[in-house]
């Protein structure tokens, strides 16, 4: 018998929806899966396999774990007078971290409402435990908040990450100066051809002003000597008559 029940992941999504949030400090999509009917789950999962309740007197215990499908797990526990503590997670939520919950519903609840549960209809603790069982999945909500060793492996992860972050992006530094270095060396290539095409075309250059300088002077010359050879001849002859 149901005697009360809460929808973590329905009403946390109809919080999200309400202030249109979409960003979380943690992937918790790891941890919960898509919504299913979980009463109908856990009864059907207890059904087949019911929690021995080892726990003793005013405890909870013979915790058991059941996966489905790789992507929900069922954890739940008893007393020894039957009153059964469940939850369901995604399947990456540590099971250590999901039984630490129970236990801590079991006190909680067992206190306040111990008496009545012997004796109520189905879902009638519903609405009264509903501020107990919120409370707790606020608490349990990302296992990084209550679990140590799960937030040293966050920790560890996070810097992981960013270590390989760092060397990707050292990996892609290294291939730009790689390129750098291989556009330098073909712009200095580059730069000694065209130095040595220069020095050669200023030597052609150099050579053909040489080149022109000496044919000018040629033609003026014999302009000259053409203007000048007769004169002198024709000097020449008056004299020697």
């Amino acid at each position: 018998v149901v005697l009360a029940k809460y929808d973590h992941h329905h009403h946390l999504n109809h919080k999200k929806h309400q202030k249109n949030d979409t960003t979380t400090t943690t992937d918790l999509s790891l941890f919960y899966g898509p919504k299913v009917d979980f009463v109908s789950a856990v009864k059907t999962a207890i059904d087949k396999d019911p929690p021995t309740g080892g726990g003793g007197s005013g405890k909870i215990g013979g915790f058991k774990v059941v996966q489905s499908h790789d992507i929900h797990q069922l954890v739940c526990g008893a007393d020894v007078a039957g009153l059964c503590m469940a939850v369901i997670t995604g399947i990456k939520y540590p099971s250590r971290i999901s039984i630490k919950m129970l236990e801590e519903l079991y006190a909680d609840f067992h206190t306040k409402h111990g008496q009545d549960a012997t004796i109520a209809p189905p879902n009638s603790l519903t609405k009264k435990a509903t501020p107990l069982l919120s409370r707790l999945c606020q608490t349990y909500h990302d296992p990084a908040h209550t679990d140590s060793a799960h937030r040293a492996i966050a920790s560890v992860e996070k810097v992981q990450k960013q270590m390989e972050q760092n060397i990707a992006d050292t990996l892609v530094n290294t291939a730009k100066a790689d390129v750098l270095e291989k556009k330098g060396e073909e712009l200095k290539e580059a730069t000694e051809v065209f130095t040595s095409n220069s020095s050669k075309l200023k030597r052609e250059m150099k050579w053909k002003q040489l080149k022109m300088n000496l044919i000018l002077a040629g033609l003026v010359l014999g302009v000259l000597l053409a203007i000048f050879v007769p004169v002198i001849i024709q000097h020449i002859n008056k004299r020697a008559k």
